[in-house]
């Protein structure tokens, strides 16, 4: 799976500073593009991955507009920036789902 913000940042975005000098994520929802998703996958199938990271706004599992097929790739709206960048770190470049195993088979590579 990769993972990136819908600005194609694969790190996800800087911390901003408070005023004590402790590094902290600004409270705003971010749209996280999620690809190499398997084609046996849907919504039902992605949530519990990102969902222990944090809340949920918006998901869809991007597909053809006239087939109606999986394109292999995600849009993933997370709650906070904090919970987006958790998400990325865990995520990014690992193998969750085997798509020889079905959907809700979750592996580490």
């Amino acid at each position: 799976m990769q993972l990136g913000d819908a600005n194609g940042s694969m790190n996800g975005a800087p911390q901003q500073g408070d005023m004590g000098g402790n590094p902290k994520a600004p409270n705003v929802e971010i749209k996280l593009f999620v690809g190499r998703v398997p084609r046996s996958s849907n919504e039902d199938a992605l949530r519990p991955l990102f969902e222990q990271f944090g809340e949920i706004v918006d998901m869809t599992v991007i597909r053809d507009r006239e087939s109606g097929a999986h394109k292999g790739c995600a849009f993933i709206r997370m709650k906070s920036l904090a919970a987006a960048d958790a998400a990325i770190r865990a995520l990014n470049n690992q193998k969750i789902m085997d798509p020889n195993l079905g959907p809700h088979a979750a592996t580490q590579s």
